[in-house]
C-alpha cells in the first residue's frame, strides 16, 4: 500500500512538473533562444521588402536577411523570426511585409559582425522567383 501511494505521488508530480513547461513555454528558454510573445519596441515597418532566408544556429532560428544601402552602418538587418512554416529554406529569395521589432535587453541577442538581428512580426511573405 505505501509503494502504490509513492508510486502515484511521483507520477502526480512528474504530471504536474512537466505540466508547467507546456503552459508557458516562452518561461523556460534555452539561453539562446529569445521569447516569441515578449513586449518588444517597433524598429522599422517593411512593405514589400525583398530579402533572403537564413537560418541562425546561435539563435536557432529562421529569419530573413534584407540588404542595406550602401554606406550604412552595418551590411544587413536580419529579421528573426519564432515560426516560418513552408519557407523554411536558406537561400529562398522572399517578398515581406511586416514590423521589425528591437529586442529587450534581457533576451540577449547581441549584433554580429555587418549584420543587426530585430524580431520580426509577418504580415506577408511570398516567394520570389
Amino acid at each position: 500500500m505505501k509503494k502504490t501511494l509513492s508510486f502515484y505521488l511521483i507520477t502526480l508530480a512528474v504530471i504536474l512538473f512537466s505540466s508547467g513547461f507546456q503552459c508557458g513555454k516562452d518561461r523556460f528558454l534555452p539561453a539562446n533562444r529569445f521569447a516569441c510573445n515578449a513586449e518588444r519596441t517597433l524598429y522599422e515597418t517593411v512593405t514589400d521588402k525583398a530579402g533572403v532566408i537564413v537560418f541562425n544556429a546561435k539563435y536557432n532560428s529562421y529569419g530573413i536577411r534584407f540588404e542595406n544601402k550602401a554606406g550604412d552602418a552595418v551590411a544587413a538587418t536580419v529579421g528573426l523570426l519564432c515560426e516560418l512554416n513552408s519557407f523554411n529554406t536558406p537561400g529562398l529569395n522572399v517578398i515581406v511585409s511586416g514590423k521589425l521589432k528591437k529586442f529587450n535587453a534581457n533576451e540577449n541577442v547581441a549584433a554580429e559582425a555587418g549584420q543587426d538581428f530585430y524580431f520580426l512580426e509577418l504580415t506577408k511573405i511570398v516567394a520570389k522567383y
